[in-house]
């Protein structure tokens, strides 16, 4: 490649400004609500949204080249952010609430 055999190791750092996650969670009951807490849960809409202003990079000349692209690197962490974060949003919050309504 145009670098050649370059390694290293470094650390990123990612600054953010007004990041927003929400969720839309429908409860039911299969006993009537009269009868008891809803039993069961499910999450049926979730977003996040994540505004990176700054990504950097350090740890030498990896870091160096890396942060030549960091402009056109910012939308790529931002998708992989938030399909983490809607995935989490799923699962780890419906699991959640499961567990606080027994």
């Amino acid at each position: 490649g145009a670098f050649g055999n370059v390694k290293g190791s470094g650390t990123v750092y990612a600054y953010t400004k007004d990041n927003t996650a929400k969720f839309q969670l429908e409860m039911s009951s299969s006993s009537g609500w009269s009868n008891g807490p809803p039993s069961n849960f499910e999450i049926t809409a979730r977003d996040a949204n994540f505004n990176i202003k700054d990504l950097d990079f350090r740890g030498g000349i990896v870091a160096g080249i890396l942060d030549t692209f960091e402009k056109g690197m910012r939308n790529f962490v931002e998708g992989q952010l938030q399909n983490v974060a809607e995935s989490e949003l799923s699962s780890l919050g419906t699991d959640f609430i499961i567990s606080s309504a027994q």
